[in-house]
């Protein structure tokens, strides 16, 4: 987590801006270039992932936009939501992320939008 904070993650974007010859959409989707805020929040995998718990945390809730409303978010404290319990909500589903964002170089197709079961 404190590697994705400080935009320092190996993603596809970042690669390619120090030279490295390769796609630079994102491999969940392949709608956007593959940067922090698209893989972890905006990117359709990762946004049905994050409305599903925010349904369940929060459900007033709003999806985040970028990088900034989502630790906003982590710092807030609400009875429905605890402040402890958004922090390891947010690092559980950063991990996961990255996690199925580096299986993607190893499939021949890109990951179908949707969570699977």
């Amino acid at each position: 987590m404190w590697i994705a904070n400080y935009d320092r993650m190996l993603t596809r974007a970042r690669l390619a801006s120090w030279g490295i010859p390769i796609p630079t959409h994102c491999c969940l989707c392949s709608q956007a270039p593959g940067d922090r805020d698209h893989l972890f929040l905006t990117c359709e995998y990762s946004a049905v992932i994050w409305k599903w718990l925010l349904l369940k945390l929060h459900p007033s809730g709003r999806i985040f936009n970028n990088w900034h409303e989502l630790l906003s978010w982590l710092k807030s404290d609400s009875q429905q939501a605890p402040a402890i319990l958004c922090c390891l909500v947010v690092h559980t589903t950063i991990y996961h992320l990255w996690k199925q964002r580096k299986k993607c170089p190893l499939q021949q197709h890109s990951h179908p939008t949707g969570i699977d079961t």
